[in-house]
């Protein structure tokens, strides 16, 4: 049997709840691992359904913001005869712990995973910016 231990050297090995922008509604809340290698920290987020036009990855102080809509039907073209999957707005606000570089951050969307692969660095301010993100074919 295998057994899953959790070392991270901060605080908490849980990643803290980040409040959304106003106006954000209810939006659904792509679930995510991190991990690191001895270069890069890697934040791996859950998009399904989403290709890279949609989704906008954003830093703002050391903070990133992901989210992008997911689409419904044009009522106007057809109409549901049944629904069970959710609608709206995707988005997540997570920190990005001290050690990453926000400004050596690659974005890739690959089979329903956007990846975030940050270099490791120490001691750096950052300001906000857009990270783009690039399909994986």
């Amino acid at each position: 049997m295998y057994h899953t231990q959790v070392a991270w050297p901060y605080q908490s090995s849980a990643v803290q709840c980040q409040l959304l922008p106003e106006g954000a509604g209810n939006p659904i809340i792509p679930k995510m691992d991190i991990f690191e290698t001895r270069d890069e920290i890697v934040y791996i987020f859950e998009m399904p359904g989403i290709n890279d036009k949609q989704l906008e990855v954003t830093s703002e102080g050391r903070n990133i913001v992901i989210n992008a809509p997911i689409l419904t039907i044009d009522p106007q073209e057809c109409s549901y005869r049944y629904q069970e999957r959710s609608k709206g707005l995707m988005m997540r606000v997570v920190s990005v712990v001290p050690d990453a570089d926000l400004e050596r951050v690659k974005a890739e969307l690959k089979n329903g995973l956007l990846e975030l692969r940050f270099s490791k660095t120490t001691g750096n301010t950052f300001s906000g910016r857009r990270i783009p993100v690039h399909s994986a074919q």
